[in-house]
């Protein structure tokens, strides 16, 4: 572990805290139709109960009302099935101690220590993405470049608040990084763990399957420029491909095993009778909305083939589907997003063309293609796909941002060199390579102040 960067990064994220208190105080609040968690009615205050609002009560904004609700009292209405339970856990977690001492409510312990928790996992994030950077990129300096460019990315105040984009970044670099380095069933659990706290991690998938398809095609085409290559019989081969296939479906039913068990709950949550006993105030506030709560059992999705809450609860409530998205009053939410979807596949379809005649022979001027770059440009462009087709297109940003390492390893070519350039950052940087740094800190400074005071940015 690189500790001067670990410092820096948790430096880097201390001071979007601190951005964010700063702005709660000093601009008047947004009065929003937002989802607005309901709050016992009496209450006995603790002594920092009033300090954790001050530092972090900016940050209790907008889906962070979704999340701490579930991490306090559980899947209580239909609708927060969408918040998949690896943050609430987390901070439940993170919470008991804190309620244990005496000095804070559970709210207020809630709050403090999915903020904390989330500055530490950012963090850490970074720390993962250093070292596969360096180990895809070949190039220390480049890698360390791509972290500090996450560390202060357009997320940046989703890694802060109580939002699930640090614990998932954390989780899928880790991955990525045990694949490299071929320890694929401990990249399984982390992708699994992944895909419970975001549903974009059930992609991750992808990478186990191709690091087992890589090696396999390894062996059935060795290099030609290696010496004293042995052929291996064509029985081996076979034996081999069917030792990856039993792997690949095993590592990836690992993979989606949590998700699975999560779909299962709701179902026996919400879809058979009883409920589990919830504070009073929470039961009045679900039945003057007249929510549908667990054991109601009057939802569509539980008569399904196969009852998946998840889908159902996207499209139900918050309209998520192919192209829906598509109109003319969304329009600024596509151009909101457009900055880092072009990034992406600008970088990915360069990439991709001379990959492609690299591939064929065909490359031009000698210019040689880091291979190894290849699974994360194909994650990249296939998520940056989902997410402007299909989802609401404001939070493609923060996805993408939380989950590619391809938006923070600029993809080009270099002739000669080790396949992959960081051009635009070099040292001088180029005029473009200013840019998206300055877009980056831009867009994470004025989403800092926007969130803060309950305006819309997603």
């Amino acid at each position: 572990m690189d500790l001067a960067f670990l410092k820096q990064s948790l430096q880097i994220r201390a001071g979007f805290v601190v951005l964010q208190c700063a702005c709660n105080h000093l601009l008047p609040d947004h009065e929003s139709d937002a989802f607005v968690a309901p709050v016992a009615p009496v209450g006995e205050r603790k002594p920092l109960d009033g300090t954790i609002t001050t530092l972090f009560g900016g940050l209790h904004r907008w889906d962070a009302q979704y999340f701490l609700h579930v991490a306090q009292h559980g899947y209580t209405h239909e609708n927060t099935l969408a918040f998949l339970p690896g943050l609430p856990l987390l901070a439940s977690g993170g919470a008991a101690p804190l309620v244990a001492s005496g000095l804070l409510s559970p709210p207020a312990a809630l709050l403090a220590a999915a903020v904390l928790l989330n500055t530490l996992l950012a963090a850490l994030a970074a720390q993962a993405l250093l070292a596969l950077s360096a180990r895809v990129l070949r190039d220390r300096a480049q890698a360390r470049t791509a972290a500090l460019l996450f560390c202060w990315s357009p997320a940046s105040v989703f890694l802060a608040a109580p939002y699930s984009e640090a614990l998932f970044a954390c989780l899928s670099f880790t991955g990525m990084l045990l694949c490299e380095t071929d320890r694929l069933w401990g990249a399984a659990a982390a992708f699994g763990f992944a895909a419970v706290t975001r549903s974009n991690g059930t992609l991750l998938v992808g990478f186990l399957v191709y690091s087992l398809l890589s090696k396999q095609t390894t062996m059935m085409f060795p290099s030609t420029t290696k010496e004293n290559v042995a052929k291996v019989p064509l029985p081996v081969t076979l034996l081999y491909a069917l030792w990856r296939l039993g792997q690949a479906a095993a590592l990836s039913l690992l993979t989606l095993a949590a998700f699975a068990v999560y779909q299962l709950y709701a179902f026996v949550l919400f879809c058979t009778p009883g409920a589990p006993p919830v504070a009073p105030h929470v039961q009045r506030f679900v039945r003057e909305r007249r929510l549908v709560a667990p054991g109601d059992m009057s939802s569509p999705w539980c008569n399904r083939t196969l009852p998946m809450s998840y889908g159902y609860v996207q499209d139900h409530y918050w309209d998520v589907g192919f192209l829906r998205y598509y109109t003319l009053r969304q329009l600024p939410n596509f151009l909101l997003a457009a900055p880092t979807v072009v990034l992406i596949m600008h970088g990915a379809v360069t990439y991709l063309r001379r990959w492609t005649l690299s591939v064929l022979g065909r490359a031009k001027g000698g210019a040689v293609v880091n291979p190894l770059l290849l699974p994360y440009v194909l994650h990249a462009v296939a998520l940056a796909g989902f997410m402007v087709t299909c989802a609401h297109v404001q939070v493609t940003t923060r996805v993408l941002a939380s989950s590619s390492p391809a938006l923070y390893c600029r993809l080009h070519v270099s002739a000669g060199g080790s396949g992959s350039a960081l051009r635009w950052l070099a040292d001088p940087p180029s005029r473009a390579g200013t840019g998206v740094q300055f877009y980056f800190l831009a867009y994470a400074v004025i989403g800092t102040c926007l969130f803060s005071n309950n305006l819309p940015w997603t």
